[in-house]
């Protein structure tokens, strides 16, 4: 009688491990076909305001606060430089070290013009993994930021630089 409820106790686990092993692995594909998406944040420095506390905030930029989470009506002027990251925020335990950003101008006639391609290397934030980097004498223009992982755009942004004045500011 002993040895009857040994072996139904093995095969009771034997199919409960079947059944995790079953549910680890749905998990894991549902988890992998999951789009990956993020916030982008944008902090400004004006190249003509050369006052010691706009060079100490131009310094400090890096730093996660101080860039403005932002996604529509973004708008920049010819004499900033634009500092951006990019927030991976559905992925808390993404492992990947790069991705890539490409920028284009918007063309309205042809095919937009890529205009920079550069890799970006993930960093450790406070709560997700972010990249970061900046973009220097663009000219005005319709901008298109694009993130890409394995040849696959992930996200995208757009953006306006003008002549005048940015609408932006970096408070």
């Amino acid at each position: 009688m002993l040895f009857l409820s040994i072996d139904l106790l093995v095969s009771f686990f034997r199919k409960s491990i079947f059944i995790a092993l079953a549910l680890l692995l749905l998990l894991q594909f549902t988890a992998c076909d999951k789009k990956l998406s993020g916030d982008f944040g944008w902090a400004t420095w004006d190249k003509k305001d050369t006052t010691v506390k706009n060079i100490l905030i131009a310094k400090n930029l890096f730093q996660e606060e101080e860039f403005k989470i932002k996604r529509k009506h973004i708008h920049f002027s010819e004499s900033q430089i634009i500092w951006w990251f990019y927030q991976i925020t559905n992925a808390p335990f993404w492992t990947k070290k790069t991705l890539h950003a490409m920028l284009y101008k918007k063309n309205y006639s042809l095919e937009n013009s890529i205009i920079d391609l550069r890799e970006l290397y993930l960093h450790k934030g406070t709560k997700h993994p972010y990249a970061r980097s900046s973009y220097e004498g663009l000219d005005s223009g319709h901008y298109i930021l694009r993130i890409n992982y394995d040849n696959k755009i992930i996200d995208n942004v757009e953006f306006f630089i003008s002549p005048s004045p940015s609408i932006f500011k970096n408070e």
